[in-house]
């Protein structure tokens, strides 16, 4: 069978140039100079007969039709690189895993060696990350999270649950003055925030406390280190069941209201199934674990948030209110 096509060469330097958006970036993944990047894409343009990005002034855009091409390479170059794998060594147990780097230091970890207990042969690459890696090429699969999207191009993603956060706090920040009575009372302590308080505001709203103003608090590029403060008494941080239950168990971490509120879900990013075929051995595995783990995680636990707010109401009636 004959395929007429334009060289491996000239597509690959097209694959990685609109992924990046990028010509240098692309010579640098690929070890060429950019003048050999920006040859190749006008040669496979040649061959096409038809332009694939438009020539911005210091940057450059893709076409439609070499936005369709270039999502169709990826796909296709990342499903190639994984049947190459597996014909090379197909009893290879190895699995590589991408994770948010604050799911994976408090959540994953913990619990990873649940999962090698029960696949002890299986070895094990996690790498933490905030933008989602390359699945096929630099990660087998991906754990996300996301306020709202719900697909990542050339992925597929399955909801593992959705999210509701809510305030934690050291015992100490519980009971200093002036008391929490009610859920406005917050507004008076330190607030730990993720990249901005956005997440607060909406956190009032659903306890019902409007017009309140968020008082200035540290802000931090991640949650782990807003959790990490609150656990050392620097504030109160708005936080969700997988990063913060053994904490909370613990007593290091106390919930002094029982109100949450949704801040979107959790997902499994997979390589998009046409070439590779379904999941299979170690990423199989390792999936069906993750969806057990995060629903055991995710499951209501009223009576939890019931004995947090008892311990609060209990603290007050014993001390009654401070200052």
């Amino acid at each position: 069978m004959s395929r007429h096509l334009p060289t491996l060469t000239a597509l690959r330097a097209f694959e990685a140039a609109a992924r990046h958006l990028s010509f240098t970036k692309a010579a640098e993944e690929l070890f060429i100079t950019q003048a050999a990047v920006s040859r190749q894409v006008r040669e496979l343009e040649t061959w096409l007969g038809k332009p694939l990005f438009r020539r911005l002034h210091r940057q450059v855009a893709l076409t439609e039709d070499g936005a369709v091409l270039g999502g169709h390479l990826t796909e296709s170059l990342d499903g190639l690189a994984r049947i190459i794998q597996s014909v090379k060594d197909p009893a290879s147990l190895s699995l590589r895993v991408s994770v948010e780097p604050a799911l994976a230091a408090r959540w994953l970890v913990p619990r990873l060696g649940r999962f090698r207990a029960l696949h002890p042969g299986v070895e094990l690459s996690v790498s933490s990350s905030a933008s989602l890696a390359r699945l096929g090429a630099d990660a087998d699969l991906a754990i996300r999270w996301s306020l709202d999207r719900t697909e990542w191009r050339g992925t597929t993603a399955s909801p593992l649950g959705e999210v509701d956060a809510f305030p934690v706090m050291a015992p100490s920040v519980r009971d200093q003055s002036p008391s929490l009575e009610t859920p406005a009372d917050l507004a008076c302590r330190t607030l730990l925030s993720e990249d901005d308080r956005s997440h607060w505001i909406q956190w009032f709203v659903a306890a019902g406390v409007e017009g309140v103003t968020v008082p200035r608090g540290p802000l931090f590029n991640d949650l782990s280190l807003a959790i990490e403060a609150a656990i050392r008494g620097e504030g109160v941080a708005l936080a969700e069941p997988a990063l913060v239950a053994e904490d909370l168990a613990s007593g290091r971490l106390v919930r002094p209201f029982p109100q949450s509120t949704r801040l979107g879900a959790y997902w499994l990013v997979t390589p998009t199934i046409s070439l590779a075929g379904p999941l299979a051995g170690p990423a199989a595995d390792f999936a069906d674990w993750v969806r057990r783990e995060m629903a055991e995680t995710l499951a209501p636990d009223q009576d939890h948030a019931a004995d947090q707010q008892g311990d609060a109401d209990h603290a007050r009636q014993v001390d009654g209110p401070l200052g």
